[in-house]
C-alpha cells in the first residue's frame, strides 16, 4: 500500500507543481488602471542610468493584457505598447516566455511573476538570456527587465517601470512638456 502511495505521489507531483507554475489571465485582473511613474534604463552607449516620466494604461481583453505606455524624452512624446497574452498557463509577448516563478495572491492583490527567455541585446545584438520580473500589488507595480549576456556570468538590470496607479481616472497623456 506505501509503494501504491509513494508511486502515484512521484507521478502527480510534478504535474502538481507544473500547475502551480501556471499564470491564468483572470489573475491580475486587479492591475486594470491608469498609471505614472517613470522608466529608468541602461543606455548602452553612454553606460549611464537615464529615467523618463511616463504615464500608462493596463487592459485586458480576452486573453490579453495590454500595457500602452507615453514616455516624454526631449521635447518628444513617445508611445511603447507591449502586449502580454496568456494561454495554457503560458506568458507570451514577441514569443513565448519560460515561467520561472510565480506567486499571485488575487485577494491581496500581491503579485510577482518571473519569466526568463534567450535572445539577442546591446548594440552588437549579442547572444543572451532576458529575465522580466513583474512585481508588486493594484497600487504600485514594477517590471524590471535584466540581460546576461552569454559570454557573461551575472545578469544586470537593463531598464526598470514603475508604475504608480492614479487615484482618480485622467486621461493618460501629457498635459504639456514635462508634466506629472
Amino acid at each position: 500500500m506505501k509503494s501504491h502511495v509513494l508511486f502515484s505521489l512521484l507521478l502527480f507531483l510534478p504535474l502538481f507543481i507544473q500547475a502551480q507554475l501556471m499564470v491564468q489571465a483572470e489573475e491580475l485582473n486587479f492591475l486594470e488602471g491608469l498609471y505614472r511613474g517613470d522608466l529608468t534604463y541602461k543606455d548602452y552607449t553612454s553606460g549611464e542610468l537615464e529615467s523618463l516620466p511616463l504615464v500608462a494604461s493596463f487592459t485586458r481583453k480576452g486573453d490579453t493584457y495590454t500595457l500602452d505606455i507615453e514616455l516624454y524624452e526631449s521635447g518628444k512624446l513617445f508611445d511603447q505598447k507591449y502586449k502580454y497574452r496568456i494561454a495554457n498557463g503560458t506568458v507570451y509577448s514577441d514569443g513565448a516566455w519560460n515561467l520561472e516563478s510565480k506567486e499571485v495572491n488575487s485577494d491581496a492583490q500581491t503579485f510577482a511573476i518571473v519569466i526568463k527567455r534567450t535572445g539577442k541585446d546591446g548594440n552588437e545584438r549579442r547572444p543572451c538570456t532576458f529575465r522580466t520580473t513583474l512585481a508588486g500589488d493594484a497600487r504600485q507595480w514594477t517590471i524590471t527587465k535584466e540581460v546576461k549576456f552569454d559570454d557573461e556570468p551575472d545578469y544586470f538590470t537593463r531598464n526598470q517601470y514603475t508604475l504608480k496607479q492614479v487615484e482618480k481616472p485622467q486621461p493618460a497623456r501629457f498635459s504639456e512638456p514635462g508634466s506629472r
